[in-house]
């Protein structure tokens, strides 16, 4: 197998990521291939911790320059890659020991994808505003951080073209491109429980989490390009999440009820803000990890990134052609 790694300045994460490969048990013979996107610092000399694995470095981008990003990264190790098999995985990520094996065992022909778990480091305690990527079953998302397919299959689909990149930031949606592309073509998708690797919490603020909820309306683009989605990823069809009707309903019931509170019609303004308590139930929920006196502001915090996801989905939506509420 190879084993495919994107990177950007991340040593300390590298570092522990070869410690993990270096201690795979019953895996098939393996190679690292580090696909390095513009780190400041040679990610060769992350090598040293684990010097008995077979490993090697692709030049993605010059040192300190705009990264190609993760699909551009994973390419590149894709073509570099010498095995007929090859498994994906980030650079923060830790693998079992178990992880290679149990991912070769349901890859017996060209046609075969595997996926398997992905959780947060035990003890993590995220916040309401930190970034999870956690999965128990097979996602229709195709995450990288956690997948296996043979090499064949992944340049005939084209690889990982088809990423965007809203407001100028992160690449979003190639391993989701490159799954969808696989379906197409026949790909039979297999889970394998053991093959568990964590995947650390991205620790944020409300600010920042605000920040990535803008991008939500990329997901419209995606959705026309795969249409399938609706059915695959989206809750009931038309939410991206299921916690959207609720705060679709709070949205609309607020406002009514503040301008007929401004008509003096206080009874109506009451049953109109009904609509609000689902929502209010949730945001109680999702701020009950944190400590009390934080409860009110990080509620705010909460219900301003819902905000900004539905202006992006709006603005999205109309972009797309492809609605998402």
């Amino acid at each position: 197998m190879s084993v495919v790694v994107p990177v950007r300045d991340a040593d300390d994460d590298l570092r522990r990521l070869l410690t993990a490969l270096a201690g795979q048990r019953d895996a098939p013979p393996f190679e690292v291939v580090l696909a390095d996107d513009g780190s400041r610092r040679d990610p060769v000399a992350a090598l040293a911790v684990a010097p008995a694995l077979r490993a090697c470095v692709v030049r993605v981008a010059a040192p300190g320059a705009s990264p190609a990003g993760p699909g551009a990264a994973r390419d590149a190790a894709v073509a570099r890659a010498a095995a007929p098999r090859l498994a994906f995985v980030d650079a923060d990520c830790r693998p079992a020991p178990g992880w290679l094996a149990a991912l070769l065992g349901p890859l017996r022909a060209p046609g075969d994808v595997v996926q398997g778990p992905i959780r947060i480091p035990e003890g993590s305690a995220p916040t309401p505003f930190d970034r999870v990527l956690a999965r128990e079953s097979a996602s229709p998302l195709f995450e990288t951080a956690n997948l296996a397919a043979w090499r064949e299959d992944v340049v005939a689909a084209g690889g990982f073209a088809g990423g965007l990149r809203p407001l100028g930031g992160k690449e979003m949606g190639e391993d989701l491109a490159l799954g969808r592309r696989l379906l197409r073509a026949g790909a039979r998708v297999h889970w394998s429980p053991e093959a568990v690797v964590e995947h650390p919490v991205g620790r944020r603020g409300w600010r920042a989490a605000a920040a990535e909820r803008a991008r939500a309306g990329a997901f419209c683009t995606l959705v026309a390009r795969w249409p399938e989605l609706r059915e695959d990823a989206l809750h009931r069809r038309w939410f991206l999440t299921p916690d959207r009707p609720a705060v679709l309903a709070a949205t609309a019931a607020l406002p009514l009820a503040g301008v007929l509170v401004a008509r003096r019609r206080p009874l109506a303004a009451a049953l109109a803000a009904v609509g609000a308590l689902p929502y209010a139930a949730q945001l109680e929920r999702r701020t009950r990890p944190v400590a009390r006196g934080r409860r009110p502001a990080t509620a705010l915090g909460l219900a301003a990134g819902d905000l900004v996801t539905t202006v992006a989905l709006a603005l999205g939506s109309a972009r797309s052609g492809a609605p998402i509420l």
